[in-house]
């Protein structure tokens, strides 16, 4: 019947069919090998194959943050008695991408001069240009303007992917572009961090109009970074012809994907040619980019130069003394018009809205709206810098999670620590990733408490 006749055949079924058929039986086949017991660990290209979707993702299309323009703060809005504006625009980058951005500046019948100098903020990956209004303060109170933008394949902005600075750089070069043709600017410093420093770094030395530049933890070179991070691994049996296999694969996966070519992304190659002056930053606790790094560049650097070594890590918050050294830095280098100059080296009296002489007092007394603002932006106060954390989706412990599942898949094993597992670590690290992106989705529904230290008019 239909139901013989579909059902599938066992071995003595196979037998009988085939004497009745006349044809001799066939021989069950055996593979000769043992079945594997339960709970044993994949191997190494099972591991692989399982996540290696997973960790391309995370180095090109880490989790997105996601916010809404409201969460900008307000329109208009008071610092130290001077009204100061908010106006979002878009601008075009090279591969016809739209980059939103927002322009932070005093309101037209305040303005010192009709061209005053602009700092043009950077984010990290997985980050956004929210990470700038913990520094609307500080810059506006300097004298300066405050412009910040999502990177392609950040934030608001259009893009599937990022290159950590390998085609940042052209965002930032259209950005400048941008405000040099506005007839509003004097001058440009570039301020960025992490991915962000990167891009500045690799923008500067083509540019040697940049006035002056703030690099935190920027790092020397994509490759050196990755073999830097797999030395350091706690990992057994690390199979280093694999991992190099591995690596050209993933590698030639990324150029397709998104352009970028790792063993190409070397922000130190070209600054003994930079003669652009540098305020370089980095936390003497930082393992995820040693301060190495920075020292390294900072050593080979051309132009005038100082490098701060901090406590903490990658995503501290950066002490009191670095602010007051940034805020000298950017008054010296970005010639401040002559009208800001008592306010800014706190030569006057106490002016509305500070009750103090510092700016960097005003910015301090701040401390409760700030950590307000870095849990709307999912920061924890503790574990956040001067920007935030490098990412607004990955928290520190996410990301050191992250980055530990990462090195388990290339080294082949199934846990950082060497043990089996019958999970893929690259899974693993998807996992991560979604969760932070969910968590983003949770922790940053309303980011207008960013603004608490400014006040609303």
């Amino acid at each position: 019947d239909a139901a013989s006749a579909s059902a599938p055949l066992s071995p003595t079924n196979a037998s009988a069919a085939g004497a009745g058929s006349g044809r001799r039986p066939r021989r069950a086949r055996s593979s000769g090998r043992e079945a594997k017991p339960a709970g044993k660990r994949p191997g190494f290209f099972k591991q692989l194959a399982q996540g290696y979707g997973e960790l391309v993702n995370a180095i090109i299309r880490p989790p997105r943050a996601e916010y809404q323009e409201a969460d900008l703060g307000p329109a208009t809005f008071t610092v130290a008695g001077r009204h100061y504006q908010r106006t979002d625009v878009k601008v075009r980058n090279a591969k016809g991408l739209l980059l939103e951005c927002s322009w932070w500046e005093p309101v037209d019948g305040q303005r010192i001069a009709q061209e005053l100098p602009c700092v043009v903020y950077m984010h990290g990956n997985s980050s956004c240009r929210l990470e700038a209004l913990e520094l609307l303060p500080l810059v506006l109170q300097t004298g300066c303007m405050l412009f910040a933008f999502d990177f392609a394949g950040c934030g608001l902005s259009e893009g599937d992917h990022i290159t950590l600075g390998y085609k940042e750089k052209d965002d930032a070069r259209e950005v400048i572009d941008f405000l040099r043709a506005s007839g509003k600017v004097s001058t440009v410093a570039l301020w960025g961090r992490s991915m962000g420093a990167a891009t500045a770094l690799l923008h500067g030395h083509r540019d040697p109009s940049i006035a002056a530049m703030v690099l935190d933890s920027p790092f020397s070179s994509l490759e050196r970074l990755a073999k830097e991070v797999i030395d350091q691994a706690q990992i057994k049996h690390k199979p280093d012809l694999l991992v190099r296999a591995f690596m050209r694969m993933m590698r030639n996966t990324i150029v397709k994907r998104s352009g970028l070519d790792i063993l190409k992304l070397r922000p130190i190659e070209n600054v003994d040619t930079c003669f652009i002056p540098a305020l370089f930053v980095a936390g003497s606790g930082d393992q995820f980019i040693p301060p190495s790094h920075a020292t390294d560049i900072c050593d080979k650097y051309a132009g005038d130069k100082n490098i701060l070594l901090v406590e903490g890590n990658h995503n501290s918050r950066r002490p009191g003394y670095f602010l007051d050294s940034v805020s000298i830095f950017l008054h010296t280098r970005l010639c401040v018009p002559a009208g800001l100059t008592e306010e800014v080296l706190g030569l006057g009296g106490p002016r509305p809205g500070m009750g103090s002489t510092s700016p960097t007092a005003f910015w301090r007394r701040q401390q409760h709206g700030r950590d307000v603002a870095r849990s709307a932006l999912g920061y924890a106060p503790s574990a956040a810098g001067v920007h935030g954390g490098d990412s607004a989706g990955l928290g520190e412990h996410e990301q050191q999670e992250l980055q530990e599942a990462l090195l388990a898949s290339l080294a082949g094993v199934g846990s950082p620590g060497g043990g089996a597992s019958s999970d893929s670590p690259g899974a693993a690290a998807g996992r991560l990733v979604a969760r932070a992106t969910s968590q983003t989705q949770s922790t940053m529904p309303n980011r207008r408490t960013a603004a608490l230290a400014i006040s609303t008019e």
